[in-house]
Protein backbone atom coordinates (compact mmCIF):
# COMPACT_ATOMS: atom_id res chain seq x y z
CA UNK A 1 0.00 0.00 0.00
CA UNK A 2 2.85 2.45 1.10
CA UNK A 3 4.39 1.49 -2.45
CA UNK A 4 1.34 2.60 -4.32
CA UNK A 5 1.27 5.68 -2.23
CA UNK A 6 4.69 7.03 -3.26
CA UNK A 7 4.23 5.49 -6.65
CA UNK A 8 0.42 7.78 -6.83
CA UNK A 9 2.28 11.28 -5.11
CA UNK A 10 3.82 12.86 -7.85
CA UNK A 11 0.78 12.25 -9.82
CA UNK A 12 -1.08 14.03 -7.39
CA UNK A 13 1.45 16.73 -7.02
CA UNK A 14 1.51 17.70 -11.19
CA UNK A 15 -2.72 17.69 -11.01
CA UNK A 16 -2.80 20.58 -8.27
CA UNK A 17 -0.10 22.24 -9.54
CA UNK A 18 -1.87 22.09 -12.61
CA UNK A 19 -5.12 23.06 -11.21
CA UNK A 20 -3.38 25.92 -9.36
CA UNK A 21 -1.73 27.10 -12.80
CA UNK A 22 -4.59 27.39 -14.88
CA UNK A 23 -7.02 29.09 -11.57
CA UNK A 24 -4.02 31.29 -10.85
CA UNK A 25 -4.79 34.08 -13.28
CA UNK A 26 -7.99 34.24 -12.87
CA UNK A 27 -8.02 34.93 -9.13
CA UNK A 28 -5.27 37.78 -9.79
CA UNK A 29 -7.84 39.21 -12.26
CA UNK A 30 -10.85 39.03 -9.89
CA UNK A 31 -8.56 40.09 -6.80
CA UNK A 32 -7.34 43.20 -8.42
CA UNK A 33 -11.09 43.88 -9.80
CA UNK A 34 -12.45 43.13 -5.99
CA UNK A 35 -9.19 45.65 -4.39
CA UNK A 36 -10.77 48.63 -6.78
CA UNK A 37 -13.91 48.38 -5.84
CA UNK A 38 -14.87 50.46 -2.68
CA UNK A 39 -15.03 49.69 0.93
CA UNK A 40 -18.71 48.93 1.05
CA UNK A 41 -19.36 47.70 -2.38
CA UNK A 42 -16.99 45.20 -1.13
CA UNK A 43 -18.55 44.28 2.00
CA UNK A 44 -22.09 44.02 0.36
CA UNK A 45 -19.95 41.69 -2.20
CA UNK A 46 -18.98 39.38 0.70
CA UNK A 47 -22.72 39.52 2.62
CA UNK A 48 -24.35 38.40 -1.04
CA UNK A 49 -21.30 35.58 -1.04
CA UNK A 50 -22.39 34.86 2.65
CA UNK A 51 -25.36 34.06 2.10
CA UNK A 52 -25.31 32.13 -1.06
CA UNK A 53 -22.33 29.77 0.54
CA UNK A 54 -24.57 29.60 3.89
CA UNK A 55 -27.93 28.70 1.82
CA UNK A 56 -25.66 26.03 -0.49
CA UNK A 57 -24.72 24.21 2.69
CA UNK A 58 -28.17 23.94 3.66
CA UNK A 59 -29.12 22.53 0.05
CA UNK A 60 -26.63 20.38 0.74
CA UNK A 61 -27.27 19.28 4.49
CA UNK A 62 -30.84 18.14 3.20
CA UNK A 63 -30.31 16.48 0.27
CA UNK A 64 -28.00 14.15 2.22
CA UNK A 65 -30.00 14.01 4.75
CA UNK A 66 -32.65 13.07 2.59
CA UNK A 67 -30.29 10.38 0.89
CA UNK A 68 -29.55 9.09 4.67
CA UNK A 69 -33.18 8.83 5.05
CA UNK A 70 -33.34 6.94 1.77
CA UNK A 71 -30.36 4.36 2.57
CA UNK A 72 -32.34 3.74 6.57
CA UNK A 73 -35.87 3.09 4.97
CA UNK A 74 -33.87 0.46 2.09
CA UNK A 75 -31.97 -0.83 4.75
CA UNK A 76 -34.82 -1.52 7.23
CA UNK A 77 -36.68 -3.09 4.84
CA UNK A 78 -34.20 -5.35 3.36
CA UNK A 79 -32.77 -6.21 7.01
CA UNK A 80 -36.75 -7.43 7.64
CA UNK A 81 -37.26 -9.25 4.41
CA UNK A 82 -33.64 -10.50 4.93
CA UNK A 83 -34.71 -11.55 9.25
CA UNK A 84 -38.03 -13.30 8.32
CA UNK A 85 -36.92 -15.87 6.07
CA UNK A 86 -37.97 -14.31 2.99
CA UNK A 87 -34.95 -14.83 1.16
CA UNK A 88 -34.61 -18.68 1.87
CA UNK A 89 -36.81 -19.37 -1.30
CA UNK A 90 -34.26 -17.36 -3.75
CA UNK A 91 -30.84 -18.73 -1.92
CA UNK A 92 -30.54 -22.09 -1.52
CA UNK A 93 -29.13 -23.08 2.53
CA UNK A 94 -25.31 -23.23 0.84
CA UNK A 95 -25.67 -19.39 -0.33
CA UNK A 96 -27.45 -18.27 3.28
CA UNK A 97 -24.19 -19.58 5.08
CA UNK A 98 -22.38 -17.29 2.77
CA UNK A 99 -24.52 -14.25 3.58
CA UNK A 100 -25.11 -15.07 7.20
CA UNK A 101 -21.00 -15.11 7.33
CA UNK A 102 -20.57 -12.02 5.48
CA UNK A 103 -23.38 -10.12 8.02
CA UNK A 104 -21.64 -11.65 10.64
CA UNK A 105 -25.10 -13.51 12.15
Amino acid sequence: MIDLLNYLYPFTLDITTTINEFLEKYITIITDMFDGLSVYLQAGILVILAIFVIYGLFKFIKKFFVLFLVLAVLGAAFWYIYTNGYLDSIFPNQNATIINSIFKI
